[in-house]
C-alpha cells in the first residue's frame, strides 16, 4: 500500500502538500471513486484520475554521475547516464561546460526544487587547479567568499585548493569570482556534493543512489 499524496507526487503533477490539496477538495478519483480523505492508502496498481486524466507514477530514480573534464556539455552524457533505467532523468543543475565531476540525475520534481531553492544550503567541494600560485592574502580574500578555501596539502603545491561551499550552483560562482579576479583556472571538479563522495566512481560512469542516500537528501530543509 502508499499513501495516495505520494502516488499523485511521484507521477510529477505537484509535491505531497499540493496533493492533499487536491484531495481534499474531491479532484482525485480512485478507481472511479473520489477520495478525499487525508492519509489514504491505495494500492500501487489502483487507477488515480484527476481532471479526467489518469495518473501515470513513474519509479523515481537518483542517479550520481562522474562528469569527465573535457569541457562538453552535461547533457550530452544523458544517454549514458540512462543505460541503466528506463524513466526520462534530468540533472539538478547544468554547469558551465568546463567544470567536472560529481552531478545528481533525478525525475523527482519536488527534490530538484529543493535542491535548486536560493535558500538551501547544501555542502559542496570542488577541487580548483589555477595557473599560478597564489598567496595568503588572495587565500584570505577567499575565504572572505566561500564557506572555507584551503590549500590541498595532498597535491604540495599553492595553485590547487579545495574550496567548500554551500550552494547547489557553486561551481558556476567559483569560475566568476576567478573570472573577476583575472585568475586563470585550468579545472574545477567537485568532489563532494553533499554526503556523496567519488569513492570508486570514476570519470565518465554513474551509480544509482542507495535508499539511505536518498533519505539524506530528502531531510534537507531550507532554513526560515
Amino acid at each position: 500500500m502508499i499513501r495516495l499524496n505520494k502516488y499523485i507526487a511521484d507521477t510529477g503533477l505537484c509535491n505531497r502538500r499540493e496533493a492533499d490539496q487536491l484531495i481534499e477538495k474531491g479532484e482525485i478519483l480512485v478507481n472511479g471513486s473520489v477520495v478525499n480523505t487525508l492519509g489514504s492508502l491505495i494500492k500501487p496498481e489502483a487507477i488515480v484520475v484527476y481532471n479526467g486524466k489518469t495518473l501515470k507514477r513513474e519509479r523515481l530514480q537518483y542517479v550520481l554521475f562522474n562528469k569527465p573534464s573535457n569541457n562538453k556539455p552535461l547533457n550530452e552524457y544523458l544517454p549514458v547516464v540512462m543505460e541503466s533505467c528506463k524513466e526520462a532523468i534530468l540533472a539538478i543543475e547544468i554547469p558551465d561546460n568546463s567544470i567536472s565531476g560529481l552531478f545528481l540525475f533525478t525525475n523527482d520534481d519536488s527534490l530538484l526544487k529543493k535542491l535548486t531553492a536560493p535558500e538551501l544550503t547544501i555542502h559542496n567541494q570542488f577541487a580548483v587547479e589555477l595557473e599560478h600560485e597564489i598567496n595568503s592574502t588572495e587565500l584570505n580574500f577567499l575565504n572572505g567568499k566561500f564557506k572555507k578555501v584551503a590549500f590541498d596539502i595532498r597535491a604540495g603545491k599553492a595553485n590547487k585548493l579545495l574550496i567548500t561551499t554551500t550552494g547547489i550552483n557553486a561551481g558556476d560562482a567559483i569560475l566568476e569570482l576567478f573570472l573577476k579576479k583575472e585568475m586563470s583556472v585550468f579545472s574545477i571538479d567537485r568532489v563532494e556534493y553533499g554526503h556523496l563522495k567519488k569513492g570508486p566512481l570514476t570519470r565518465g560512469k554513474s551509480r544509482f543512489l542507495s535508499t539511505r542516500e536518498i533519505g539524506f537528501f530528502k531531510m534537507l530543509r531550507a532554513p526560515k
